[in-house]
Order: structure tokens, then sequence, then C-alpha cells
């Protein structure tokens, strides 16, 4: 009797557990996160860190959902929910998470994803860490979280249909978030490239690192004959380290009453010199 009296609320607590974890896809994310992340521990541990992530951002206020469904929303990018694995629509879901999940370049020490909105909240506070955008980037800090989202949305789209190629750059050992790169613009052939490396990570070689593997991969993966840059006049540490890869001053244009130096040089059938 004393076992039964035991048991029963047991089995309705286990029931009802298994019953939530089904309905929110739990369990299926858990698997997939177990087999990216190689231990039981790590994997709890990044789906803690996701619904934080996501308490964050209901806490802020930042979404106009419900919590509930902003949650289904980030378990659905690593797996679908029960009711959603056979139809068209949730292959779909996963087919696009699947793709957003796998870094598109990798070098030494990073890996460049698309930009996934999990990290949209990281970018963020990226663009609003004054001693990193301050002073040669002040047309994009500070940004309102409405402008973050918006502008992130529109890279995913322009990334979808390769109009243009932003990706964040993540540190393979430690996951964290090193900053952005890619191109804003591929039209005719020309990469036009861009990068924001976070303070604490700067004078490591993540920038050199990140220009050599995104230029070789605008050169053989997007057929790109050029690249192109633009940075304050301001901004003596980019404009060196741009023309010591052997890019050359094209131009001056002048927008929000910055003025900004373009340089380009062609890529076609040429190494990036790895210095």
């Amino acid at each position: 009797v004393v076992a039964l009296v035991f048991a029963v609320p047991v089995g309705v607590l286990v029931w009802h557990v298994v019953r939530q974890a089904r309905r929110h896809g739990l369990a299926r994310a858990w698997a997939v996160s177990l087999r990216r992340k190689g231990s039981w521990t790590a994997s709890v541990e990044h789906l803690i860190a996701m619904r934080r992530r996501e308490g964050i951002v209901a806490d802020r206020n930042l979404d106009t959902g419900s919590r509930r469904r902003r949650l289904r929303e980030t378990w659905a990018r690593y797996a679908l929910r029960s009711g959603e694995r056979h139809d068209a629509e949730g292959k779909a879901k996963l087919r696009e998470a699947a793709e957003m999940a796998r870094p598109v370049i990798q070098s030494a020490r990073l890996d460049f994803f698309p930009p996934e909105e999990a990290r949209d909240i990281e970018v963020y506070d990226l663009f609003n860490d004054q001693a990193t955008m301050l002073p040669h980037l002040v047309i994009l800090c500070p940004i309102s979280w409405p402008a973050m989202r918006a502008r992130r949305a529109g890279h995913r789209s322009a990334f979808a249909v390769r109009s243009s190629f932003f990706l964040d750059m993540v540190d393979r050992s430690t996951g964290e978030l090193v900053g952005t790169a890619g191109f804003r613009d591929l039209a005719g052939g020309v990469a036009e490239f861009g990068i924001i490396v976070r303070r604490k990570w700067q004078r490591q070689g993540f920038c050199a690192e990140a220009f050599e593997c995104n230029v070789d991969f605008a050169r053989t993966s997007l057929d790109c004959h050029r690249v192109a840059a633009a940075t304050s006049d301001q901004n003596s540490a980019m404009l060196n380290f741009l023309t010591s890869r052997g890019m050359e001053v094209v131009g001056r244009h002048e927008d929000k009453g910055v003025t900004w130096v373009d340089l380009a040089r062609d890529i076609k059938g040429l190494a990036i010199a790895r210095q």
C-alpha cells in the first residue's frame, strides 16, 4: 500500500514530464544536442543556455509573441515538434535549421555561421559595445533592438539568395561569438568585405584569419574576381591592415558625416597572402 501511494504520484509526474517534452519537442532536441555536444552534461548546458537566452528576450519585452511560442520556435530550430515530423512544412523547417546550424567557412580557429536568429541577441550586444564599435562605427552604434532584428532578418534573406554573405564568427574552442564578417554586396563578381571583431578578441590574429578564408571562399565558391572594402579615414589600423594585404585606395565617399576610404584588389586566380 505504501509503495502504491508513492508510485502513483511519481508515475503521474513522469507522464506529465514526458508529455510536455513531446509537446515541445524537447526529447528530440536533446538527442540532437547530445550528438552535437558529445556528452550528456554539455547537451544539458546547451539546452539550458538556449532557454536562458529566450528568457532574457522575454524579460526585456523584445518579442511580440508569448514566451511559450518563442520557446517552441527555438526548439524547432534543432528538431521538429512531434506533430510536424512528416509534413512538408515541418521538413522544410528542419532543412533550414540544419543549413543555418552548419558553418559555411572554417579556418584554423574559427567557424563562420549564417546569421542564425539564435545569435541575434549576441550580435545586438556586440553592436552596442562601445569599446568595440567606437569611434569608427558611429553609424551602427548604438542600435535599437527593433533595428537589429530588422537588420538580421535582412541578412538572413540576403544569405538565402546569395546577394550578400554576412556571417557570425565563432571561436571553435569556446563557442563564443568573436564578431561578424563577410560580404555586404556580391554584385558583378565584386565581394565587398566587412568585419567587426569584439574588443576582447582583437590583436590575436582573428581579423587576418577571417580575411584570408573569406576572400578565398569568395574566389573559389562565389566566383568573385575582385574584393572591395571601405573604412573610415580615421581608422588607421584597418587602413594599414587592408593595404598590407594588397588592397589599393580607389576613392573616397561621404556617408552620414563620415569620410570613407574605398579600397579594392583583384583576386581571380591569385592566392591570398598569408601574413
